[in-house]
């Protein structure tokens, strides 16, 4: 117990210190700054009298938090709504907001009891992504490489959403510790981890097929073994998913349909990408470096992130093939990369990319190489991540667009 304590000591220390730092910040944001009402509130949202705590607590619910504190309270049909939106959100988190609340609260579910639950729930599940990604990174890597690997997903600039009432960092935890356990050879314990990512998001299909490659890997590409039966927890999984969209709707692939309600449709990524360019350099504003619209705006960050990971999943490759990444981590990667470019938003091509691409651990493993090698690229991430995860930290919190 004493070895595994001093072992998790660098990323608790980080994990403490990014918890600290951003336990404050939306008091003093909300207190400063106009807030904007543009955003799908939960229902039942007023105003706290006690304007401190409601900088403090509800400002980590925005946007999709609002989806799961409704589907923790109501379920997926909500008696104040006629349509069924709330489908194309997988049901994991919202139940553990439900189980939190009614621990803590002594069987309480009203939203006050759902907010705090939602903190709780995503700050344990940060603590684990941290401790996770650094004990699966010397796996492979030396210390220093480990503690910045975490240190830089920590600075990331959209690393607030692991600390939101958001899924990112439940589903990142979870795809980390299937990562160590399969490492480990612990393959019913990478099957829970699979199948509990696949009720959490849409890409735990991801995870199930990097693991698979990670399986036959480990096995040179020529045998299988009993193990092979732990990807049967997360088709379990998969299978309960669909029995909760055909019990509430009638239609167990009700929730792909309503995904696609929200104007996302496939595309070859060559096509959004084509698309999302011509919009960062032709739409903008009359006399202005903008582009219109609140929400097209995020364009102007989102097109350099989906690039900059592009880039670090080429240097990924190249890393592959000089045996020092892991052939499964970069399949990983590309799918990260691949799936938001093939289910693009319409009019805003890449809206939500810097967060669909936080929960690609590669790269961030990818980042702490470089600057381990190179102090000029440690202090220029540094320099650049920390004060925009200040600025759209203050978005979110203020209820405006991000990710």
């Amino acid at each position: 117990m004493r070895n595994q304590l001093q072992q998790n000591r660098e990323p608790l220390r980080i994990w403490l210190a990014f918890r600290l730092a951003l336990l404050a910040l939306p008091v003093f944001i909300g207190f400063l700054l106009p807030f904007s009402d543009k955003t799908p509130l939960p229902y039942g949202y007023t105003p706290n009298p006690n304007v401190l705590l409601d900088h403090l607590i509800r400002g980590w619910m925005r946007w999709d938090g609002g989806y799961y504190v409704d589907i923790a309270h109501y379920g997926y049909i909500f008696p104040v709504r006629s349509d069924d939106s709330a489908i194309a959100f997988f049901p994991l988190f919202p139940h553990l907001l439900r189980t939190f609340a009614v621990i803590f609260e002594f069987g309480n579910t009203h939203n006050e009891a759902l907010y705090v639950a939602g903190i709780a729930v995503s700050t344990l599940a940060s603590l684990a992504c941290f401790v996770g990604l650094y004990r699966l990174a010397l796996l492979d890597y030396d210390p220093e490489t480990s503690r910045l690997s975490v240190a830089y997903l920590a600075a990331f600039p959209f690393a607030f959403f692991l600390l939101a009432v958001y899924t990112e960092s439940l589903f990142i935890g979870l795809v980390i510790w299937a990562f160590w356990s399969a490492r480990k050879d612990r393959w019913w314990w990478a099957g829970l981890w699979m199948g509990l990512a696949v009720l959490t998001k849409n890409q735990g299909i991801l995870l199930v097929a990097a693991l698979g490659l990670e399986y036959i890997y480990q096995r040179n590409f020529r045998r299988i073994d009993l193990k092979i039966f732990s990807f049967g927890l997360p088709l379990l999984a998969f299978g309960g998913w669909l029995l909760i969209n055909f019990l509430n709707f009638g239609d167990p692939f009700r929730y792909i349909k309503v995904q696609e309600s929200f104007a996302r449709a496939f595309r070859s990524p060559l096509e959004t990408l084509y698309l999302a360019t011509q919009q960062f350099f032709t739409n903008r504003s009359p006399n202005s470096l903008l582009p219109t619209g609140y929400d097209t705006g995020s364009i102007l960050y989102d097109y350099p992130v989906t690039f900059l990971f592009m880039g670090l999943l080429v240097a990924a490759g190249w890393l592959t093939w000089r045996q020092r990444l892991r052939l499964s981590y970069l399949f990983y990667f590309a799918l990260c990369l691949l799936q938001p470019l093939t289910q693009p938003a319409h009019d805003t091509w890449l809206a939500g990319m810097p967060r669909f691409l936080l929960i690609s651990f590669p790269a961030f493993l990818l980042l702490a190489m470089l600057g381990r090698r190179w102090v000029f690229c440690h202090y220029l991430y540094l320099g650049l991540s920390l004060p925009l995860l200040g600025l759209f930290l203050a978005r979110f919190v203020l209820n405006y667009w991000v990710a």
